[in-house]
């Protein structure tokens, strides 16, 4: 894994969409880097991706090498380029508009699916409630899926994940296949965030 010696500690700590663990992830990823090549036995423990994961895990937490590990690896997995549904009202609470009132429902929802559009896959989490579940709903619902079928399940860029790549150069797929298995990563990577503007005082004559 290469540092990208370009962007350093100040570019991450301003970057919005690099935050949490993941940050700490990078923060020390960056600090074994740039003392690898000066500490032979740093070099041979950090040889492998399990390696490399154990030693940040380890100066990021200071726990036990097995809580250590599993807080890199999930760290990483946090990371993964991905397109995750948006939600409305939150996961049960019912979408649909209120024509006299205006708004929407809000009611407890009781059942929840993803709505996605049939020709992009851009998706969003939507749930309705008993009185709004009609069988115009679950009819629509239906055909919405049966036509994203047909158009080949499209999948939207990613919009999540991927900040890491900003900052490293690695095998990311290898990586990424070893922290999470069961899910692969879409290709790219979340659109940056622009930073917040700076803000300063500006005194008067």
């Amino acid at each position: 894994m290469i540092a990208d010696s370009d962007r350093g500690i100040a570019q991450m700590l301003s970057d919005p969409d690099l935050v949490g663990d993941t940050l700490l992830f990078a923060l020390c990823l960056r600090h074994v880097l740039d003392r690898v090549s000066d500490d032979d036995g740093l070099r041979v423990r950090v040889k492998t991706l399990d390696g490399l994961l154990l030693e940040v895990g380890e100066q990021a937490t200071g726990d036990n090498p097995g809580k250590a590990f599993y807080w890199a690896r999930r760290a990483v997995e946090r990371d993964l380029p991905r397109y995750d549904p948006e939600s409305t009202q939150g996961l049960m609470r019912c979408c649909a508009e209120m024509v006299r009132k205006g708004g929407q429902c809000s009611k407890p929802a009781v059942t929840v699916w993803i709505d996605r559009e049939p020709a992009t896959g851009e998706s969003v989490w939507i749930g309705y409630c008993r009185r709004h579940l009609t069988s115009e709903v679950e009819a629509l619902r239906d055909e919405r899926q049966r036509l994203w079928n047909e158009h080949g399940k499209p999948v939207p860029p990613p919009n999540r994940g991927g900040v890491l790549t900003r900052y490293f150069t690695c095998d990311w797929d290898a990586l990424w296949q070893r922290v999470c298995p069961v899910r692969e990563p879409l290709d790219g990577a979340k659109e940056a965030t622009p930073p917040k503007p700076a803000l300063r005082v500006v005194r008067g004559e």
